[in-house]
């Protein structure tokens, strides 16, 4: 997840567009977070220095998906952002080319990927067996037990693409909670704590999936 970068006016106002192009390399902090941070940034290309300053500045709020070895172990990574600045059709915009398009998606279509990736959460959360109620929120795709939290996130990546920890199906699945368990503590990490919680049982998650299901359900529904 990310911030888009901001348009700065006085490019804008010079009718300079183009692709800035910053060179990175990430890895988790683990004391504080499970998500990927920025370690280091170096500019590739870009039309102007407010346009790179802009993704620069951007990029320190920037949080990534953990990177994994083939032994499940976390490790650093590297790549390159981009970001395509346009203007036409009377507006300024600030584009990742590599993003999949839920932005041009409509509510309905939005509503039925979040359908899948929800079914698909429950299809990983089919057994005791392969719950892990010591959730970390750190989630290995070949991991053969998976949180709450990491069901939804890989399921998430599988269907979507990518991944955003306050997007619409992590949100149902909060709201959910509150209907299911309306006297839960106010726990800090909500779908982590409510896993590990020990008062939960293997079946108060399914029945978080199942009420995440039927909260989608209905926007689906809704004309």
């Amino acid at each position: 997840m990310y911030t888009t970068p901001a348009y700065p006016s006085a490019s804008i106002a010079a009718k300079h567009t183009g692709r800035v192009v910053v060179a990175v390399v990430v890895a988790p902090n683990t004391t504080t977070s499970p998500l990927a941070r920025v370690q280091s940034a170096r500019v590739v290309e870009a039309p102007d220095t407010l346009m790179a300053n802009a993704v620069l500045s951007a990029l320190k709020d920037a949080r990534y998906m953990p990177f994994y070895d083939d032994s499940d172990a976390v490790v650093k990574g590297s790549g390159e952002v981009v970001w395509d600045f346009r203007l036409g059709e009377g507006r300024a915009q600030v584009v990742d080319p590599y993003q999949p398009g839920r932005q041009d998606l409509s509510p309905r279509e939005l509503a039925a990927l979040d359908l899948r990736i929800a079914d698909r959460a429950s299809g990983l959360l089919d057994s005791p067996a392969r719950w892990n109620r010591a959730d970390d929120r750190q989630c290995p795709p070949r991991a053969q037990a998976v949180s709450l939290y990491c069901a939804l996130e890989l399921s998430t990546l599988q269907v979507a693409g990518s991944f955003d920890h306050r997007g619409l199906v992590m949100d149902d699945a909060r709201a959910a909670m509150d209907d299911v368990t309306p006297h839960h503590p106010d726990y800090q990490h909500w779908l982590m704590d409510y896993n590990n919680d020990s008062t939960t049982t293997f079946a108060d998650i399914q029945r978080i999936l199942r009420v995440t299901h039927d909260h989608i359900a209905r926007r689906l529904a809704t004309p």
